[in-house]
């Protein structure tokens, strides 16, 4: 197959997915689409893609090629320095307003502001709550801080 597109992600069609003649519902089309959009979301804003949320709208279908190691330490460098720079971010307590203004993961604000902020909140609650989780930060007054 020709790949003319700059990401692509298989889908495995389940039974559950068709109907009694062994079609594809076409709701479930809309599914697909979404893991694709989801994926596509997670790797442009990490950068792995060489851009910070450039294509965000882009939907394909795609599969990782030989050894993804690397790939994965990549995304996973990411993770831990986006950690890093908000736990420094946190030596003062602050609010999710004033995290998403940090631009830790857009690095600056970008237009639609609405959306990137969006997008920028909901990866750095995705980093709260895991920190939460760990105990490395606690979340008091509506205000997230370190860990005493």
């Amino acid at each position: 197959m020709e790949r003319q597109h700059a990401f692509w992600l298989p889908v495995t069609v389940r039974w559950a997915d068709m109907d009694s003649l062994g079609h594809v519902n076409n709701a479930k089309y809309f599914t697909y689409l979404e893991s694709a959009r989801t994926a596509f979301f997670d790797v442009e804003t990490t950068g792995l893609a060489g851009g910070v949320g450039t294509y965000a709208f882009l939907a394909g279908v795609g599969y990782f090629d030989g050894d993804v190691s690397a790939l994965f330490e990549r995304y996973r460098a990411v993770i831990d320095e986006r950690e890093a720079k908000l736990l420094d971010c946190l030596a003062v307590p602050r609010t999710m307003d004033e995290i998403v203004n940090q631009w830790i993961v857009y690095r600056k604000p970008r237009e639609p502001k609405e959306f990137y902020e969006w997008g920028e909140g909901a990866i750095m609650g995705k980093h709260l709550e895991r920190l939460m989780r760990t105990g490395a930060i606690v979340l008091e007054n509506g205000r997230y801080r370190l860990a005493a």
